[in-house]
């Protein structure tokens, strides 16, 4: 009968650990589940803040190439006007040099080569002119418009009706790309 009772102590501590063995295991898969869960969570905010730096990075590339390109396309339009407009003085230049010859020297003959030779380069400048998109505005007398005149002065004349007359032919550069 000891001996029984013997086995029924061992059995009853046998169960007692096992038992007490699931508790601790089942508070450990807890334990291991919820710090697994916050693991999964820590790893999906992680990947949320990548994606969004990644999609600012493409943001930000994209953005750069357009500026980029839209700088080199001002710095060829604008540098293309600013040649343009100096190569106009030149083209003035030639067109006063022309109206400056009096009639009596033009029939001449020992200038007559001269002013033909300045005609030709008048023509050839204004053809080159007319190919870069430089066109001649004749405004004399037309009433000013700010899109294509320049203002120089202001002139008060009695005849006009208002003060917003040009008195100067004008070149207007169109550049078109």
């Amino acid at each position: 009968m000891e001996e029984e009772k013997k086995y029924e102590d061992q059995a009853q501590h046998q169960e007692e650990d096992v038992t007490e063995n699931q508790e601790t295991t089942e508070t450990d898969l807890d334990e291991n589940s919820d710090t697994n869960e916050d693991e999964i969570q820590k790893l999906k905010e992680e990947i949320e803040s990548l994606k969004d730096q990644r999609l600012r990075a493409v943001a930000e590339l994209e953005n750069f190439r357009k500026r980029a390109e839209k700088d080199q396309s001002d710095a060829l339009k604008y540098g293309m006007a600013n040649f343009a407009k100096e190569i106009i003085n030149i083209g003035d230049n030639i067109e006063r040099a022309k109206s400056s010859i009096s009639e009596e020297v033009r029939s001449n003959e020992s200038i007559k080569s001269v002013v033909d030779g300045l005609d030709l380069i008048a023509q050839s400048t204004m053809a080159t002119f007319e190919k870069i998109g430089i066109k001649k505005i004749e405004s004399i007398n037309q009433k000013f418009d700010h899109n294509l005149h320049q203002a120089m002065m202001e002139i008060e004349k009695k005849w006009l009706r208002a003060r917003n007359y040009c008195s100067r032919t004008n070149t207007r550069l169109h550049i078109a790309w």
